[in-house]
C-alpha cells in the first residue's frame, strides 16, 4: 500500500485525507449529539413532568377519568378507563398530584389502579 499511497499525487492525498477527517469528523459529532442530545431531552422531560401545569393537567385527566368511571359499566371500558389512569401517572409522581384531589377521586384512582391494573400507585 505504500507505494500504492506514493504513487498518487499530493493533490489526491490531500483530498483522501480530508474525505477521511470530514467522514470521521461527522461520525463523532453524530455519536456527540446523539449522546447529548437524549440527555438534555431527558432533562427537559423531568423539568415539565414536575411542573405546575403539567401537574394540574394530569389532576384534571385523573378527574375526568374517574367520573367516566363512576358512569360505566360495561368491563371492558373499565379497564380501558383503569389503563388511562395508569398512564396519566406514568410520567408523574402520584404524592405530586394527590393533594389537588377531592378525596372522591383519589379513592377512586387507587380503587382503579388496584383493580382495574392491579397496582398501587
Amino acid at each position: 500500500m505504500g507505494s500504492f499511497w506514493t504513487n498518487l499525487g499530493k493533490g489526491v492525498q490531500i483530498a483522501i485525507v480530508a474525505i477521511v477527517l470530514v467522514i470521521v469528523g461527522g461520525l463523532l459529532l453524530l455519536g456527540l449529539t446523539n449522546f447529548f442530545g437524549t440527555r438534555a431531552n431527558q432533562v427537559s422531560n423531568n423539568l415539565y413532568n414536575t411542573s405546575p401545569t403539567h401537574i394540574q393537567a394530569v389532576a384534571t385527566d385523573l378527574t375526568n377519568d374517574c367520573s367516566t368511571l363512576a358512569r360505566t359499566t360495561n368491563a371492558g371500558a373499565r379497564a380501558l378507563i383503569g389503563n388511562q389512569i395508569e398512564n396519566d401517572l406514568k410520567d408523574t409522581e402520584w404524592s405530586m398530584v394527590k393533594p389537588l384531589l377531592f378525596p372522591a377521586v383519589v379513592t377512586c384512582v387507587n380503587n382503579a389502579m388496584n383493580t382495574e391494573v392491579g397496582q398501587t400507585p
